[in-house]
């Protein structure tokens, strides 16, 4: 761990853990969907900027892009209907 790291954690300052993990817009700024049958609908697929908490409050949202399940043209057509 670099001396900069354990300053900032003596602090207060956390990183916030973005990839693999469902959205939260409390933590997460989404800056992209993307379509990906490896991930499930709202998980966060790949983490662009680190976010951070200090003393467990939102310094900085965790810059992401987001999965977002493809809508399947028979639903699409049966939700324009509604």
């Amino acid at each position: 761990m670099t001396g900069k790291k354990r300053c900032l954690e003596k602090h207060g300052v956390e990183a916030i853990e973005a990839a693999g993990k469902d959205f939260d817009p409390n933590f997460h700024e989404a800056m992209l969907q993307v379509e990906s049958p490896e991930h499930k609908d709202k998980e966060v697929v790949e983490e662009f900027e680190k976010g951070y908490l200090l003393n467990g409050r939102l310094l900085r949202p965790a810059k992401v892009s987001v999965c977002r399940c493809p809508v399947e043209p028979d639903a699409a057509l049966k939700m324009n209907k509604m």
